[in-house]
């Protein structure tokens, strides 16, 4: 009871201490090592010092009891200690001021004093428990492996405890108390229950492996023992134990001995690779288990339950007979094959998990189910054996009571010790010096060459056995493994642990054409100090973030751009800004290109963040080498709380919310941070997904901010995203400014490419609620919801939510706003016309391929337009056309006429040309596809291919194109080749370059794939050797390159065939066309 007590508040204590000292620190690998490598070295140099002198000690459990009281009492005021540490921290100005390497060893210094004195007494209660509870006669320590796996039980109920119950419901600082006053009993109860047991005489200090001393006389048994004359016979038939031929004591004890050091070295490796491990799997598992708080508990509760099972086997194996080396060896072989199994299971776990993912619609108890499921796959079997170790070493360096807390100390430090070199070597360089993948090959191989160490000390000491060749065997058949492909993209970038992939509904071929895309459309890929990172190419470069991607250059431009473009517009002389995040570089970049902006300073946590900017610098005013830009790397919350510098804009554009990590970023007190930053007229631009989220969540955001900054305007920049433009005083925006800001760049520039609206009118029709909205909202909400550092309510809002459509948020939002008349801007001159902010509106949505739903009571024509914007996007020209004839209103934004271009083209209308003519300098290259799909609809076959040559020139150089109409540009391409098989020569060589940003790139993949058949050998021979390996996985393309390959007697022959019979037997019922072809 009192280790499973200790277990359970032990990991409570370590939880809150982290996150605590992480709001300090900041989340940045270089400041968690820190904090790791002072707990872990606190737990280490406790065993050793205090192991030794529990031995000395009359009563152990009183003594465990004492060491438990100064726990808590520690623990209790912590947070006196942990605002000090705050105070002196933000003093020095941190990492800004001090530098990265001095800053990690005052953070280390910090650290210590808060958790200096609570581990060290931590790491002398299990060697405390040991000598009370061993007897003399214990000689293979099984009651060590019983203590283990209750200490590791309790373990699993704190993480449990802590990351589902206590940390959303109370807090950290109420869970702190309440897990003190629970360390405290339970401390004060086992010193009582000491006090009344009988006392052990302290043993004689050991002099060395050589020592003789006599056999223990009855005497010195505890009670227990010498109250039973008669013991039960050994598990070999002897009558009584004393009458079995022994070694002499002396003999015995001297062998055991010569092991301890061994013993150590084997317990620093088996700590190393478990720690470093674990940094891996948080690094492996955050693509499938979603990178939450949850997901990172459950990977630790799933390492804590194996480590607990594991010593519970231990304790139930037969007591009578001590380790051996060689058993010892076997299960480290053992514990090495079950690592790697997971590696080599590979992609098959990243499939299995969005199989699972048709659990989430039994809710969250559904999506727990399904992560824990995947984590225990991976984690929990290794766990085992590294839990079954680590008493089993403890019984191979000993027996009985004698020595065994010095013995528990040293090898428990010697594991410590251990477990900080593995954190530390995969936080401050391995994983992103090998990548995870090749950390966890890593890992493997250190488990081998410790048990090839094992093995060779066993032939040294007992000679050869046949039983010696069962761990080599063991080791061989995991280093086989390694061998295997392991984990690809289809794991490490798929989003499908964000429940954005339905694989539940694919068929084999499906599936396999999936996984292919993944592989290929993967670009680029690395392993950060603090992420992985990737770029991706299927629809625009987008760059992926730990399994999640985080930003796309085309599709969330709208957002990347005019996030920090509204508040520049808004401020009337922006001279200093400050952005939360690199990203594409989109939002700093365009502030810098503001006039009368002087400095732009972004803070960015992983440096391979740079890349994705540095590709992104066509549309970011190449925010990397621009001279107003400063990118400042470190953790946006350290920089901003200990910077001394003030700004007229902050711009906050993390990651969502219920990442691990992120939701600091959406509390009360890094609001304040951000106020205080502020000089006065300055303005806070707060990103907020508008997607998978309720509307409670949504309250307690507003509400969050509000208990900041009084007003706070609501602004839809995408579909699925929210800009809530903050301030201390209300806004009065003035038309006369905007209409001069706008008349000119980068205002207009801005505007246009990121909402392709124009003109005041076109700035308005992504606003949604004023400060009154906001509120009223506010004002709803109970004090105790506010997110702040201490109860993310934020965080666990979205984690509930998370992987959830059609919520309704955006919507609700909206209507709500015009019900209560709040959804107009305050103008402090001049007036709008809302029935061109209404168009404006309609039509950006209708170039997202977005249908809209009027919740407003217009005229019949703006319903009519609704109507045939919404035909526009279902690909319906013809009513498209009808419903816009039915209205009154004539075509007036170049979108308007660009729509009515391709309506008319489809059906070879020769006003098609007309409408185009209005709509060709905004929308050049649009216009040329436009014009290409009507002379091919009238059959002018050669007019048609000079329109597409001109049209998809154009975005090779210009970003931001309409992607409907580059989609169905690229369709009437490969239809003109397939019809006229003299041309697809031509138009393959016009597919084969990739436009701007990757834009609509597996679109143009597949139109050159189904151009493939009108081919010559050679050049599909070439075109197929631009997807290998990962091709798609259709049959005409796998068809075509077949016959190419056969023609040319090509190296990839038997290949391409095996790859058409595996389609072809997985689906007989005939071929597969390109995708936008189905």
């Amino acid at each position: 009871m009192f280790l499973v007590g200790s277990g359970l508040c032990g990991l409570i204590y370590q939880m809150v201490w982290f996150q605590q000292l992480k709001l300090i620190f900041g989340t940045s690998t270089a400041a968690s090592a820190a904090v790791v490598a002072i707990f872990m070295g606190g737990l280490g140099f406790g065993s050793l010092w205090l192991g030794r002198r529990s031995d000395a000690h009359e009563r152990p459990m009183s003594l465990y009891g004492k060491l438990e009281v100064g726990i808590a009492l520690c623990a209790a005021a912590s947070p006196l200690l942990m605002a000090l540490v705050r105070d002196l921290y933000l003093a020095t100005g941190g990492t800004t001021a001090l530098g990265g390497v001095v800053a990690t060893w005052l953070r280390g210094a910090l650290a210590l004093l808060v958790l200096g004195l609570p581990t060290f007494l931590m790491g002398g209660t299990f060697p405390a428990m040991a000598r009370a509870v061993t007897s003399d006669q214990d000689t293979g320590r099984p009651v060590l492996g019983l203590l283990y796996g209750a200490n590791t039980v309790g373990a699993v109920l704190g993480v449990l405890a802590g990351t589902f119950v206590c940390l959303e419901w109370f807090g950290l600082q109420q869970t702190l108390w309440l897990t003190a006053a629970i360390n405290l009993g339970l401390g004060l109860l086992a010193w009582a229950w000491g006090a009344c047991l009988p006392a052990i005489p302290p043993e004689p200090a050991s002099e060395g492996a050589t020592t003789e001393v006599a056999a223990p006389a009855p005497d010195t048994r505890p009670a227990s023992s010498a109250s039973h004359p008669n013991p039960a016979p050994s598990r070999h038939g002897d009558p009584d134990p004393d009458d079995r031929p022994t070694r002499p004591a002396a003999t015995e004890r001297a062998a055991l001995a010569s092991l301890l050091g061994p013993g150590a070295i084997a317990a620093f490796m088996t700590g190393a690779i478990f720690f470093f491990m674990e940094m891996v799997w948080y690094r492996m598992l955050a693509p499938l288990l979603g990178g939450s708080t949850y997901s990172f508990g459950l990977i630790l509760a799933m390492a804590l339950a194996g480590i607990g099972s594991g010593g519970l086997l231990f304790a139930g194996r037969a007591t009578g007979r001590p380790a051996g080396l060689p058993e010892f060896a076997g299960v480290t072989a053992l514990g090495m094959l079950l690592l790697m199994v997971p590696y080599a299971l590979g992609d098959r776990l990243a499939i299995l998990t969005g199989l699972l993912s048709s659990l989430d619609l039994f809710g969250f108890p559904g999506k727990l189910f399904h992560w824990t499921l995947i984590a225990g796959l991976v984690v929990f079997p290794a766990s085992v054996i590294s839990g079954y170790q680590f008493p089993m070493l403890l019984s191979l360096v000993g027996q009985g009571r004698r020595d065994i807390g010095r013995q528990v100390g040293l090898l428990y430090a010697a594991n410590t010790l251990g477990a900080i070199v593995g954190a530390l070597a995969g936080g401050f360089g391995l994983l992103s010096l090998l990548s995870a993948p090749g950390c966890w090959k890593f890992a493997g191989l250190l488990s081998g060459l410790l048990v090839i160490g094992l093995v060779g000390l066993a032939l040294r000491r007992e000679g050869f056995r046949l039983g010696t060749l069962v761990p080599l065997a063991l080791a061989g058949a995991a280093l086989a493994l390694m061998g295997a492909e392991g984990p690809t993209a289809v794991w490490r970038h798929s989003n499908v642990g964000f429940g954005r992939v339905a694989l539940h509904s694919l068929d084999a071929t499906s599936l396999r054409e999936w996984m292919n895309l993944q592989r290929r459309m993967t670009i680029w890929e690395r392993d950060g100090k603090e992420s992985s990172v990737a770029l991706t190419e299927a629809n625009g470069l987008a760059f992926s973030l730990n399994g999640k991607v985080d930003g796309n250059s085309l599709a969330d431009a709208p957002t990347q751009i005019m996030l920090g473009m509204v508040s520049a517009l808004t401020h009337p002389a922006p001279r200093q800004a400050f952005v939360v995040g690199l990203g594409t570089g989109c939002s700093a970049g365009w502030l810098a290109a503001v006039p009368d902006m002087e400095k732009v300073v972004v803070a960015e946590l992983e440096p391979l963040v740079f890349e994705v900017a540095s590709r992104c610098a066509p549309i970011n005013h190449d925010v990397l080498r621009h001279p107003k830009v400063e990118v400042r790397l470190g953790d946006a919350r350290e920089l901003l709380l200990t910077d001394r510098q003030t700004y007229d804009l902050i711009v906050s554009e993390p990651s969502n919310p219920f990442r691990a990590g992120i939701a600091s970023l959406f509390t009360r007190e890094f609001y304040q941070a951000a106020a205080r930053r502020l000089r006065p007229g300055g303005i806070f631009s707060q990103w907020v997904q508008g997607y998978e989220i309720d509307v409670e969540t949504m309250r307690i955001i507003y509400a969050t901010l509000h208990s900041v900054f009084p007003h706070i305007e609501t602004w839809q920049t995408s579909d699925g995203d929210l800009l809530l433009l903050c301030t201390q005083e209300r806004l009065a925006h003035s038309r006369a400014r905007l209409e001069q800001r706008l008349a000119g760049a980068p205002w207009k520039d801005a505007l246009w490419q990121g909402w392709r609206a124009i003109g005041v009118e076109g700035y308005f029709s992504h606003y949604q609620a004023n400060a009154d909205f906001a509120h009223l909202v506010a004002t709803r909400v109970p004090a105790h919801q506010i997110s702040t550092d201490d109860r993310m309510t934020v965080e666990f809002g979205l984690l509930r939510t998370m992987g959830k459509k059609n919520l309704g948020m955006m919507r609700r939002l909206r209507s709500e706003a015009y019900a209560q008349g709040l959804h107009r801007p305050p103008l402090q001159d001049g007036q709008l016309d809302w029935e061109e902010v209404q168009n404006q509106a309609l039509l950006f949505l209708t170039l997202g391929e977005i249908e809209c739903r009027s919740i407003e009571d217009p005229d019949k024509g703006y319903l009519q337009r609704v109507a045939a914007h919404t035909s526009f996007c279902r690909e319906d020209f013809a009513n498209f056309l009808k419903y816009w004839k039915d209205q009154p209103r004539p075509p007036a934004h170049p979108g308007e006429f660009l729509m009515l271009g391709e309506a008319f083209a489809r059906y070879g209308a020769e006003e098609a040309l007309g409408m185009l003519e209005p709509a060709r300098a905004a929308f050049p290259g649009e216009a040329w596809l436009i014009e290409a799909m009507y002379h091919h609809k009238i059959g002018s076959f050669t007019r048609a291919f000079d329109c597409l040559e001109q049209g998809l020139d154009v975005f090779r150089h210009r970003p931001f194109p309409v992607k409907s109409i580059l989609r169905r540009g690229l369709e009437t391409a490969m239809n003109m080749g397939l019809q006229a098989p003299s041309l697809a020569p031509r138009i393959a060589a016009l597919l084969r370059p990739r436009f701007l940003l990757s834009a609509e790139n597996e679109v143009r993949v597949q139109a050159l794939a189904g151009l493939l058949p009108k081919l010559p050998a050679a050049l599909t021979a070439e075109i197929c050797a631009e997807f290998e390996p990962f091709v798609p996985w259709n049959e005409d393309f796998l068809t075509a390159r077949v016959q190419a390959y056969r023609e040319l007697n090509h190296p990839r022959l038997r290949r391409a065939e095996a790859d058409l019979a595996e389609l072809q037997a997985a689906n007989p019922a005939g071929p597969h066309g390109p995708a936008f072809l189905q």
